[in-house]
C-alpha cells in the first residue's frame, strides 16, 4: 500500500485479509493434492468399469496407495 498512510484499524484489516488469503491458498493446495492422489490411485487400483460396490482388494490398494503417497511427502 505504497503512498498511503493507514491507521491501525486499516492495518489490522489488511493483516487479517492477508491471513485469510494465505489460509485459502493453503486450502487450494490441499485440495489440489487430494485431487492428484485420487487420480494417481484411481488409475493404479481401479480395473475395468467401476461397480456400485468396491471389492476388498481394490479398497486395500487405494488405502495403500494413498498411504504411500502421503509418506513420500
Amino acid at each position: 500500500m505504497d503512498g498511503f498512510d493507514l491507521n491501525s484499524s486499516e492495518k489490522a484489516d489488511a493483516s487479517e485479509l492477508q491471513r485469510m488469503i494465505a489460509i485459502e491458498q493453503q486450502k487450494a493446495q490441499f485440495q489440489a493434492q487430494v485431487h492428484n492422489f485420487t487420480d494417481v490411485c484411481w488409475d493404479k487400483c481401479m480395473e475395468g468399469s467401476p461397480s456400485s460396490k468396491m471389492d476388498s482388494r481394490t479398497e486395500t490398494c487405494l488405502v495403500n496407495c494413498v498411504d504411500q503417497l502421503c509418506f513420500i511427502l
